[in-house]
């Protein structure tokens, strides 16, 4: 078996288009077309497996070739960063948090400035809440935006 990337197809394009491109010159083992996880969308590219005999075949016949208006780029299949000696390329990748002296790294997420400043007012919200008397300093008085009085 040999993997083809197939490139700059349709974002509309779904398997049977695909199929039946590649059934006039040799049999597809496998195909995926790669979607958007969130619309469902394609994402202009896939993947296909034919037999080995007949990836010569397949590239130059297709390579070039129009669907729905959009020359395609048909080529091997390079393999996934990190994937080496059958590995996945998750294996590869290693643990998901890495730990350091025992202990699990969390990551951080990255947030937009509208999301930092929606986390900033719940957080304000949350102080100013019916519960604040637990929050405020010993002396009872909490310091505002223009408190500059030393304590």
């Amino acid at each position: 078996m040999t993997r083809l990337y197939i490139g700059n197809l349709p974002f509309d394009v779904v398997e049977r288009d695909v199929e039946a491109l590649f059934a006039t010159i040799a049999p597809v083992r496998a195909l995926t077309l790669i979607r958007d996880r969130f619309t469902g969308r394609g994402r202009g590219f896939g993947f296909a497996e034919v037999d080995a005999e007949h990836h010569g075949s397949v590239l130059e016949a297709l390579n070039g070739t129009t669907l729905k208006g959009r020359p395609l780029k048909v080529e091997l299949a390079k393999p996934a960063p990190g994937a080496h000696r059958g590995e996945s390329p998750a294996a590869a990748a290693g643990p998901k948090t890495p730990a350091r002296n025992g202990q699990r790294i969390t990551r951080r997420v990255r947030r937009t400035p509208r999301e930092h400043r929606e986390h900033g007012e719940r957080a304000l919200l949350h102080l100013q809440g019916s519960d604040s008397a637990h929050h405020q300093p010993a002396g009872g008085r909490t310091p505002g935006p223009r408190d500059t009085s030393k304590r």
